[in-house]
């Protein structure tokens, strides 16, 4: 392994370290960014936020692009290269053209730093269950969902919360629930809410009181680098940019059994806001149960926290011959 400490800008101007990483992991490279403060990633374990390339170079190249630090092509200053450790300051024109492109992009250091220091606090929460790294396939692809699939998750505040689809629409979404008891919820195959009947009126898109009505939490196929993003309207119409990425599987042991998890890190940002408030979770998905398995939060500069969650019991597959809902 070898590793650069990089000097950016934070918030207020003030220049934080970041730590950049590179190793060898699952029979390819990753490029891990994680605050100064973190310890170095044992061998094959990550930490912070992961890049991936088939060389060291490449992985390098991606964890630089994503913090706008890119370096001319002629420019033989990469970790493969030198190893050396030394401090490297992104100044002058290059900082420059880093903040345009980061502008042009809607984001900020600011936040991918607070970002940083948000994985740097790992997880917290009252449920068991543990977990290993193992390799993940090439592709996630989406499942087939039926009415009678169901799944039942247990918060760590005590809760208990079910998801049941119980019947198909003839343009093929699936009724479900949600937390307005008088509404209709219908989702497609991704679990994504696309339309909601609620008082003779059909929703489309994201009003307050259903603000996750079109955004979706997956995006398949998934795939280890996958990205996506969205934006929010929360908090009477408070603007939050969401980004998703897969950053790896491992094997996850929950109440429910023992599965393969697709690990999902989500990020959620004010995108108007002149502070770095930023709210970072983890979710890992279930290819054999469909749905999630686990949820944990990190540390959060929003108000209404994520809560963790994991998968109690499910019911999938039972119901292939689907009722039609009209």
């Amino acid at each position: 392994m070898c590793s650069h400490r990089r000097l950016t800008l934070g918030p207020d101007n003030d220049p934080p370290w970041i730590r950049l990483y590179v190793q060898p992991y699952a029979g390819r490279w990753a490029a891990m960014l994680a605050a100064d403060e973190v310890p170095p990633p044992d061998p094959d374990t990550m930490t912070g936020l992961a890049f991936f390339g088939a060389t060291p170079e490449e992985a390098e190249r991606e964890a630089k692009a994503y913090l706008g630090m890119a370096e001319p092509a002629n420019r033989t200053t990469g970790c493969a290269e030198s190893g050396d450790g030394e401090p490297r300051y992104v100044g002058g024109r290059d900082q420059a053209r880093s903040r345009e492109r980061r502008a042009m992009r809607g984001e900020t250091l600011a936040g991918i730093v607070v970002g940083l220091a948000l994985l740097a606090t790992g997880c917290a929460g009252g449920l068991a269950g543990s977990s290993a790294d193992v390799a993940c396939p090439p592709t996630v692809e989406a499942p087939v969902l039926y009415a009678g699939d169901s799944w039942t998750y247990r918060f760590n505040d005590g809760r208990y919360w079910q998801q049941m689809y119980d019947a198909v629409t003839e343009d093929g979404l699936l009724r479900g629930q949600g937390p307005v008891a008088r509404a209709a919820y219908y989702f497609d195959q991704a679990h994504t809410l696309r339309k909601v009947y609620i008082d003779g009126t059909w929703l489309t898109s994201a009003t307050p009181d259903f603000p996750g009505l079109g955004k979706p939490e997956l995006e398949f196929p998934l795939a280890v680098g996958k990205r996506w993003r969205s934006m929010w309207h929360e908090y009477d119409f408070h603007q939050l940019i969401q980004d998703s990425r897969v950053m790896g599987c491992e094997q996850l042991t929950v109440p429910a059994g023992t599965f393969l998890a697709v690990r999902i890190v989500v990020m959620r940002r004010a995108a108007l806001s002149v502070r770095a408030d930023v709210e970072q979770y983890t979710l890992w998905y279930g290819p054999a149960v469909k749905y999630w398995l686990r949820g944990r939060r990190g540390s959060t500069t929003i108000n209404a926290p994520f809560v963790d969650f994991e998968l109690e019991s499910f019911t999938i597959d039972a119901g292939k011959a689907a009722p039609r809902d009209r």
